[in-house]
């Protein structure tokens, strides 16, 4: 399994935070599809972002591999 999440920040806001999210979310999941990896592997996590870092910090997605 591959597990993808994807994380936005607090600002501008909550909402459009999620949809920045999603979109890195997608991003990514296009790529490794695009390179041959199958898409049943992919599973999304939902993660909070951690609080006091950085702007850049909370702007990222992070990748999980899970072997059998």
């Amino acid at each position: 399994m591959i597990e993808i999440a994807g994380f936005s920040g607090e600002s501008p806001n909550a909402r459009t935070g999620q949809q920045i999210a999603d979109q890195r979310l997608t991003a990514v999941e296009e790529a490794l599809a695009a390179r041959g990896l199958d898409r049943a592997l992919f599973e999304r996590a939902d993660l909070v972002d951690e609080p006091n870092l950085s702007d850049v910090a909370v702007r990222r997605i992070e990748i999980r591999l899970e072997l059998p």
